[in-house]
């Protein structure tokens, strides 16, 4: 049996973590009855900077559930895509699935998930059938910027937020092949080389508190999203720009073109491994944890 993790960013969700705790807890143990998940599953929830008093709430619950409540504090508000990276690759677990803290996302779905990763599937995506929460404004800025994501990466599945289930072998794919600067997890994890499954699912209305996704909030995550979508495109560019290069010097002396070449090369290998490395800049992210 596979120890799953549930991952939980939250960001000023006090009014949710008792509620999401007690149902997620529940899921767990039907699950854990019939012989799907190992006995030391658990739910983590990643405190993304609250103000109010969502680390207490997660504290008391922990104790209450013991080993079965983990939670990761950060240093500040650093956003929901920097709060779901935290909890994915730092802890330990052979599957996980990321949701949000106001269980607007159908927890049902998690059991028909963990049927497909046994079948096979590295990556499953909850996407959904309606969505409560958009604004006549919100949902015309939805549509521009999935037309946009779509001229750079074909792959995006229309609907599908942070609702999903991933193996360990996918997240550390994903973690060696994102940019911590401009995470856009749901972009990038479909085009993961492992086979991808979807789950179709109704959304609920949010049963405490607020949205804590607003316009600004929601253009910084496009922000990143296209400029995580370029970049297969401006790496296609700066390679034929090396090649470009190699052919107008064809009439020089070998050794200068032998050295441009190694140049050319050199310094992309470097911006590839700067990029790899700022992903451990994602451990500096973290407070304290339980």
């Amino acid at each position: 049996m596979k120890r799953l993790a549930v991952i939980v960013p939250c960001f000023n969700e006090q009014a949710n973590i008792s509620y999401s705790a007690k149902k997620l807890i529940h899921i767990l143990d039907n699950m854990i009855t019939k012989k799907m998940i190992s006995n030391d599953s658990f739910v983590l929830y990643v405190d993304d900077g609250s103000s109010d008093n969502t680390w207490d709430y997660i504290k008391k619950i922990s104790k209450l559930y013991y080993s079965r409540i983990k939670a990761i504090r950060l240093f500040c508000n650093l956003g929901h895509q920097t709060a779901l990276a935290c909890g994915m690759f730092n802890s330990e677990f052979d599957v996980c699935i990321t949701l949000d803290a106001d269980l607007q996302d159908d927890i049902n779905k998690i059991e028909e998930m963990m049927k497909l990763y046994y079948k096979g599937y590295d990556v499953v995506l909850g996407v959904k059938l309606n969505n409560y929460n958009d604004s006549f404004v919100m949902g015309q800025i939805y549509k521009i910027f999935n037309f946009m994501i779509s001229i750079f990466n074909h792959n995006i599945v229309q609907h599908h937020a942070d609702f999903r289930l991933c193996s360990k072998r996918s997240i550390m794919w994903l973690k060696n092949n994102i940019n911590p600067s401009n995470l856009f997890l749901r972009g990038k994890i479909v085009n993961a080389p492992f086979k991808i499954s979807q789950v179709k699912y109704n959304i609920k209305k949010r049963k405490y508190g607020l949205p804590k996704y607003n316009l600004i909030k929601s253009i910084l995550l496009a922000k990143s999203g296209l400029i995580q979508a370029g970049e297969n495109f401006f790496i296609n560019f700066y390679l034929m720009l090396i090649l470009y290069k190699l052919i107008i010097s064809s009439k020089k002396n070998i050794l200068i073109r032998f050295l441009e070449f190694i140049f050319y090369l050199t310094s992309f290998r470097f911006l590839y491994l700067y990029k790899r490395k700022n992903c451990n800049l994602i451990n500096s992210y973290i407070k304290e944890s339980i």
